[in-house]
């Protein structure tokens, strides 16, 4: 069994060109973020994704925004993303107020040709 919230090899913003592909391994899992909680005091919680990035297995940390794409291309059911190849870039955006590099989904039909966030 893999414990994902802990150690292991993650994927980078910082390890991703433009035009990367990602192949899915996982339907991924929730997992309890060790680091960062609500104003609450409750547990902020992670999705998290195995996948092949350079020939290399990692754990993908999949924000809201990752997940709307993949789920726009794949469907709700994560089971159906296993064995998908998902093209990735990497933008400067807000995160937690800090301008940061992440990693960005590229939306794709089926024929592999880029299609807009608005379709």
């Amino acid at each position: 069994m893999v414990i994902l919230s802990e150690g292991g090899v993650w994927l980078k913003s910082a390890d991703v060109k433009p035009g990367d592909t990602l192949k899915i391994l996982s339907e991924g899992e929730w997992v309890e973020n060790q680091k960062f909680s609500y104003e609450d005091g409750s547990p902020k919680k992670d999705f998290i994704v195995r996948v092949v990035h350079s020939d290399q297995e990692k754990n993908w940390r999949v924000n809201g925004m990752n997940r709307q794409a993949v789920k726009s291309m794949y469907g709700n059911d994560t089971s159906f993303w296993i064995g998908k190849t998902i093209k990735v870039t990497t933008e400067q955006m807000l995160v937690a107020g800090k301008r940061m590099k992440v990693v960005c989904v590229i939306k794709v039909d089926k024929d592999g040709k880029e299609i807009s966030w608005d379709e």
